[in-house]
């Protein structure tokens, strides 16, 4: 596997990890989610990688505006650490907006909820009707395996 599906492998199921990884992931083309990183251990047994969300903001303040404020805003989704959005968003590229939005859709979890049921013209039950993503993420912005 790759160290990007390490990661995605070691986030999967439970949306608000998901979610700061797949920014860390999709900004900056993944140069917040190299494997040298401090806050980017390597040393899962079982997945290969993991984020040490709650230890990005001791490093943050020494990145760039736009870099702080993914850091910042992953660190919040992913773990415990608190952020105040408006202090970080208006500084943001228009693309890194977009993948903020995305990621606070996949961390609430839309994309898994359920709204009904669709039904076959005797009444029985047919299929169940899954939400798509509130605000999915771009395509083009994948660091792909």
């Amino acid at each position: 596997m790759t160290h990007a599906a390490d990661l995605r492998a070691w986030a999967l199921g439970v949306f608000t990890r998901e979610a700061g990884t797949e920014l860390l992931l999709r900004a900056f083309d993944g140069r917040l989610a190299t494997p040298d990183l401090p806050w980017i251990s390597t040393h899962d047994t079982v997945h290969g990688a993991w984020i040490d969300f709650d230890g990005i903001p001791a490093y943050a303040d020494a990145y760039p505006g736009e870099e702080q404020a993914i850091l910042r805003v992953a660190a919040s989704l992913g773990g415990s650490a608190s952020v105040v959005l408006g202090d970080w968003l208006a500084g943001l590229h228009c693309k890194h907006v977009q993948l903020v939005l995305a990621a606070v859709s996949h961390a609430a979890g839309i994309h898994e909820h359920w709204s009904g049921m669709s039904f076959n013209p005797d009444g029985t039950p047919d299929t169940m009707i899954t939400n798509t993503a509130l605000y999915p993420w771009p395509e083009n912005d994948a660091q792909r395996d």
